[in-house]
């Protein structure tokens, strides 16, 4: 997010709260802290009528290096790690609310 987008979104957060646009700044950081704490320790968190953020973890993997033969590396095998990915699942309050207003 550019800088004016970030000012703009929490000018609009301090409005929609009813507080100081630096309230709202604080309020919104400890809640995103609060989502990885609960998500890291938990691998899910669960926010009512919103959604879920889920950790995945894909395990360590043997991939083949295709395509990159002008690389000198076509064929070529490499270990990719294992991963954490944080994926966001809708609740059926939130998606039956964004469908209503189509």
């Amino acid at each position: 997010m550019q800088k004016s987008e970030t000012e703009k979104f929490f000018n609009m957060l301090s409005v929609e709260i009813g507080t100081d646009r630096e309230t709202a700044t604080k309020i919104y950081y400890n809640f995103v802290r609060f989502i990885v704490k609960t998500a890291n320790s938990n691998n899910v968190i669960r926010l009512p009528n919103f959604g879920d953020f889920v950790i995945k973890i894909y395990k360590s993997k043997v991939a083949t290096m295709k395509g990159m033969d002008g690389f000198g590396i076509d064929g070529k095998r490499t270990v990719v790690p294992p991963r954490r990915i944080m994926s966001f699942k809708p609740d059926r309050k939130l998606k039956q609310h964004l469908n209503k207003q189509l």
